[in-house]
């Protein structure tokens, strides 16, 4: 059975239930959808949509799923990459001699960095 089965099955007027989800992952999901000033239908909706990178009608990007089963947006998966690769190219720069610190591309690498990993917050 593929998805387009599945969703071909759905009546779109009845209500959906989500089973096997704990007490505490449902209290986390009600939580941020108040906090966003959303029902948890909207907050699921606008969620699952980025996560797989279909927020405004995108082609969607893949589900990672990690060995231990942990599962994360591929988007989000890249932008811990990016930013792993950022924070070892900052222990780099860090390492180098005073003379080359001073160079004015190291310079222009240690801005962007910096602008990078501020723009994570």
């Amino acid at each position: 059975m593929d998805h387009d089965d599945v969703v071909g099955a759905m009546d779109p007027t009845r209500p959906w239930t989500i089973k096997a989800i704990s007490i505490e992952v449902r209290d986390m999901a009600i939580g941020a959808a108040r906090k966003e000033g959303l029902t948890v239908g909207q907050w699921l909706e606008k969620r699952v949509r980025e996560w797989c990178g279909d927020s405004n009608g995108q082609p969607g990007s893949a589900l990672v799923v990690h060995a231990g089963g942990q599962v994360a947006p591929a988007t989000m998966v890249a932008k811990i990459e990016a930013t792993s690769q950022l924070v070892r190219l900052a222990i780099e720069i860090a390492g180098l001699p005073a003379d080359q610190k001073d160079d004015p591309l190291v310079k222009n690498a240690k801005t962007s960095i910096r602008s990078a990993l501020s723009s994570l917050r």
